[in-house]
């Protein structure tokens, strides 16, 4: 086509017919480097979603042996902060105190389920219901990093800095400590989409 677009440019006739062709030629170029771009960005998307697959098949591994580890040891999630906030709100919405406080007493009573809260939020991990298999994890195991470093603060603050080596022997020996830390791990690991 462009060697006979070069050798007949004088002739109207041809002239027509050799920029139709360039058009079409420039046409294809341009469709299969559309193709190709897409066909890289669903592979990269592709990979992207298998990343976050193996992470929250992970997640949902390590967030299972942290309810494992809570319902051998006997762990009770502490409910002190659900009471404080239930009789906080009793004050402040006087007749409708009733109504009011049940959001709190059903997170109370998702804590109480300790092991077993842990256990479903896990199979959300599974299922990738990321958010809410944090949230139930969370809920259920009642601690997450900033109150163990809070614990630890205050330990240190009431029994001097002593108390950081028990607290850390603890943290990393018994099957509560354990299970704190698995919990935690899991919901670091657990990826929505990013």
């Amino acid at each position: 086509g462009s060697e006979m677009c070069i050798r007949d440019r004088y002739s109207t006739s041809f002239t027509t017919a050799c920029i139709q062709t360039r058009a079409k030629n420039q046409t294809v170029m341009v469709s299969r480097s559309t193709k190709s771009i897409t066909r890289q960005q669903n592979r990269q998307v592709t990979k992207s979603r298998e990343r976050r697959m193996i992470r929250n098949k992970a997640a949902a591994i390590i967030a299972f042996a942290s309810g494992i580890l809570f319902l051998l040891s006997g762990y009770e999630a502490n409910l002190a902060i659900y009471r404080l906030a239930e009789e906080r709100l009793a004050a402040y919405a006087g007749s409708v105190s009733k109504y009011a406080v049940v959001p709190v007493d059903i997170l109370a009573l998702i804590a109480q389920l300790g092991g077993i809260a842990v256990i479903i939020g896990a199979v959300l991990f599974a299922k990738n219901h990321i958010t809410s298999g944090k949230v139930l994890v969370m809920i259920g195991t009642g601690q997450g990093v900033i109150t163990v470093l809070l614990s630890l603060a205050a330990g240190v603050v009431v029994h001097g800095i002593g108390y950081v080596d028990n607290y850390v022997v603890w943290l990393l020996s018994s099957a509560t400590g354990l299970g704190i830390m698995f919990s935690i791990m899991a919901r670091y690991v657990a990826s929505a989409k990013r």
